[in-house]
């Protein structure tokens, strides 16, 4: 992409101990869709036409068979566990024993889970979780609880559990039908690859994404099924944020802090989804270079939402970390901030 048409700059990380003294290191670009549940671009800032891989971003769309089957109310979903089923979580006790119960009743093992083993994603947990010897497992793997949602839809349709990673499994070929439905794509002439938990991944361009959950934000239309489904996914992630991710992350933090006039989903590669119910919105972030730090996506989602009025100056106070985030050096000092480019998003 030539200069011209580069993606406009986000976020920017000085280094300086002072504001006065503050030297930009680096700028980080970013994409960013804003689309209403009719197909409407309300807002397009860079390439809003790229295919992306939404990874785990996506997870609150993938969640909607797990209710629109019947599997949910079969198996006794509470809203934590439907939120659970959204998330990438730490693999704190309260995910961990969840996913335990879940599979609990549906008379499944941990062995069902096709998830890679992990200890947590967070690096605290992780080092006090080592300290006491745990092991890596499948239940802690931060994809645990969309997988059991997996396994739960199957059990439910009386299908086979096993392999149901693969392309060709109903549990996939409904999600893929969902996908399809929501985003309003052809799936089938889409890029696929694999995510990091196995399950197959599409890539969509950044449009669709954001009117896919423009959709869960807006579902008027969609039929009765789908509509409660989408209102029961949103209002349990608004009812138990923690269950999303877990303490100190942004999705935990911004859906704990908006109460369901926003849901967000950050996804590896810097990707974040968010479905604007207050503004009957989508919204689909796309960061250039990953945000392989998780630097960008906070202050460029929080910058778009005040663009929108959706967040107003008390809301902002609470996400103050996630909006101009430190940089420490190994001392602990503050030597620099990350935080948002003055013109993004762009004005037009």
């Amino acid at each position: 992409m030539s200069q011209s048409r580069a993606n406009p700059i986000a976020v920017e990380v000085t280094r300086g101990q002072s504001p006065e003294t503050a030297f930009v290191e680096s700028r980080h670009r970013a994409s960013c869709a804003v689309v209403a549940a009719d197909g409407t671009i309300v807002h397009g800032w860079g390439d809003v036409d790229q295919l992306v891989f939404p990874r785990s971003a996506i997870k609150p769309i993938q969640a909607l068979p797990l209710i629109e089957t019947g599997a949910a109310d079969a198996f006794g979903y509470s809203a934590a566990e439907i939120s659970l089923a959204c998330a990438s979580h730490h693999a704190e006790d309260r995910h961990v024993e969840a996913v335990t119960d879940i599979l609990g009743r549906i008379g499944l093992t941990a062995e069902a889970l096709e998830c890679g083993p992990k200890v947590s994603i967070d690096e605290a947990v992780k080092i006090e979780r080592l300290k006491k010897g745990v092991e890596p497992s499948r239940l802690r793997s931060d994809c645990s609880g969309k997988h059991t949602g997996f396994l739960a839809t199957a059990m439910h349709m009386g299908e086979d559990p096993a392999g149901y990673i693969d392309r060709t499994h109903p549990v996939q070929q409904r999600i893929f039908q969902t996908i399809s439905e929501m985003c309003d794509v052809d799936v089938s002439t889409l890029p696929e690859g694999i995510d990091g938990c196995s399950i197959p991944a599409l890539a969509i361009p950044l449009s669709a994404l954001a009117l896919g959950m423009a959709k869960l934000a807006n579902p008027g239309g969609l039929g009765a099924v789908r509509e409660a489904a989408a209102d029961r996914v949103v209002q349990s992630i608004a009812a138990e944020p923690f269950m999303m991710a877990g303490t100190g992350h942004f999705c935990t933090a911004i859906n704990a802090a908006l109460k369901g006039k926003v849901v967000a989903k950050t996804g590896a590669e810097g990707m974040v989804m968010v479905a604007v119910p207050a503004k009957g919105l989508g919204i689909a972030i796309k960061v250039d270079d990953g945000d392989i730090p998780g630097r960008v996506r906070g202050p460029a989602l929080v910058a778009v939402l005040k663009h929108l009025g959706v967040l107003d100056d008390a809301s902002a106070a609470t996400l103050k970390d996630y909006i101009e985030i430190p940089v420490h050096d190994f001392n602990g000092r503050l030597v620099g901030l990350s935080k948002i480019q003055d013109d993004w998003p762009p004005v037009r």
